[in-house]
């Protein structure tokens, strides 16, 4: 692979990832609590022995940092909607039995009683329990400033964690605005001088409109990239099939229809098999929500397309639902 090649690679692989994360970014605008993660990209300069005193400029992905910036309060009336005032954390327990925090304060009841999130990640209390509630004659309920949760009926039931995290920017993204904490961190402690207000939500802090904007600008550097020293899609995957790629694929940024000349080109280039992971369509701002309008009929209408194509793997990324994805199974049958 010539030393051109490398350097146009790095600069794409660190471009993709934005578009990865600007796309996450969109797709959770509308989420409760969630806070925008941003790329931070490095330039490497490198002397070229082969070119005299010339130096070449590699991109490298540093990371990513979480914007920790307090999104709009929404006063919702919702009992169960609480929102944090001050720099605090929620924690929850996933499926799989992490715990993970965030600040997404639209809980709920499970029929069991116990408090979670939309998602079904249980709320903890703050000695890292899950709160449960009685399923009857718990009459309204109270949240106090503090967390402590009261039943009209039945009195204090619990209390609502809030923790300080404060190595939030070394913890890992889950989805939907849940991190969970790396094997080395300290334990977050109980916060005490954090506020929480029942009947409101703290909104996403992401600018769809900005991001709308960065997903142009990224996607626009990402074909100049792979245009300005010749390397296309198939010049991309001969890169990582001699890197030693099991698999070649591309995912997000656009809707489907424009995945079909990608994967002929994939396909052009290597017997690998090749994965495609459309958004549903490119993200629009409707009655202020962040919408992909590509619905799941349209979407699985271009899957014999991409097979034709030469896709191995289809499935969705940013705007698909699971409606998406049994749509794209019925195509394949």
């Amino acid at each position: 692979m010539t030393e051109s090649s490398h350097i146009s690679m790095s600069l794409a692989t660190s471009l993709q990832r934005q578009l990865d994360i600007t796309a996450n970014n969109i797709a959770n605008a509308s989420t409760a609590g969630y806070k925008g993660e941003h790329v931070v990209f490095e330039a490497l300069l490198q002397n070229n022995t082969a070119m005299g005193d010339d130096q070449a400029s590699f991109v490298s992905d540093t990371g990513s940092y979480i914007d920790t910036r307090p999104g709009a309060l929404s006063q919702t009336g919702n009992p169960l909607d609480v929102a944090l005032h001050g720099e605090g954390w929620f924690s929850y327990e996933t499926a799989d039995g992490q715990q993970a925090y965030g600040r997404d304060g639209s809980f709920t009841l499970d029929t069991q009683g116990n408090l979670t999130l939309l998602s079904g990640a249980k709320v903890l209390d703050a000695g890292g329990a899950p709160i449960q509630l009685p399923t009857e004659g718990l009459g309204d309920i109270n949240i106090s400033e503090d967390g402590t949760i009261s039943g009209s009926e039945t009195g204090p039931l619990g209390r609502i964690g809030v923790f300080d995290v404060p190595e939030i920017q070394s913890y890992k993204c889950l989805g939907a605005g849940m991190l969970v904490a790396p094997e080395a961190a300290a334990k977050p402690a109980v916060a005490e001088s954090v506020q929480v207000r029942q009947g409101t939500l703290e909104l996403s802090n992401v600018n769809p409109v900005r991001e709308m904007t960065r997903l142009i600008d990224v996607q626009r550097a990402y074909e100049r990239t792979n245009t300005m020293m010749g390397n296309s899609p198939g010049d991309l995957a001969s890169m990582a099939a001699e890197l030693g790629a099991d698999a070649i694929g591309a995912n997000c940024g656009t809707g489907p229809d424009n995945y079909v000349k990608v994967a002929e080109m994939l396909r052009s280039a290597t017997n690998l098999p090749i994965w495609i992971k459309p958004n549903a369509g490119l993200p629009i701002i409707r009655d202020g929500q962040t919408v992909f309008p590509m619905g799941p009929d349209e979407f699985a209408s271009y899957v014999p397309k991409l097979i034709a194509a030469g896709a191995n793997f289809i499935g969705g990324c940013c705007g698909t639902t699971p409606a998406h994805i049994s749509a794209v199974r019925k195509a394949v049958d």
